[in-house]
């Protein structure tokens, strides 16, 4: 069920792409969201840290200007996925933090729109980090949408 959904979710993704191309080349108005954010936790071993937790023992949150905790809607599917995480980076939320057992690691997240296209709404990551480092994109395999991998040392 899971490679069924995340085939779609490509197929969707590229629909997105297309029309945005030939929107934009029409100098029509035309959007594109940020992608969602897929996020995985793997040891020096490569092996994923998140596999560990079930999802209840797991949290993703950002503090709000009085330091109180908002949570950030995600699921667990292997990994980490949220289609609001992108927009709260766009809204300059940040840092995010993610607590897997007794352990908080931070994220910093950073979404940008790219105003160079006129018209047009468009959305990229430009920053992915994990406790203070560059995350790594896997992008290897072609039955999931590309994820966004910190090292827990």
């Amino acid at each position: 069920m899971l490679t069924r959904m995340l085939k779609s979710l490509g197929c969707v993704t590229l629909s997105f792409f297309a029309t945005f191309c030939s929107s934009c080349d029409n100098n029509d108005e035309c959007f594109t969201p940020p992608p969602d954010f897929v996020f995985d936790i793997r040891n020096e071993n490569n092996r994923s840290i998140l596999s560990d937790f079930e999802e209840e023992d797991i949290r993703l949150y950002y503090l709000d200007k009085d330091d109180r905790q908002v949570a950030v809607d995600f699921t667990k599917e292997g990994f980490i996925f949220s289609r609001q995480l992108p927009w709260l980076s766009v809204e300059g939320k940040n840092p995010f933090y993610l607590k897997t057992g007794s352990v908080t690691d931070t994220l910093q997240v950073e979404v940008f729109q790219d105003k160079s296209l006129k018209d047009c709404a468009a959305f990229f990551y430009s920053y992915v980090g994990f406790n203070g480092e560059p995350a790594n994109l896997d992008t290897l395999n072609k039955n999931m949408p590309p994820v966004y991998v910190g090292i827990r040392k």
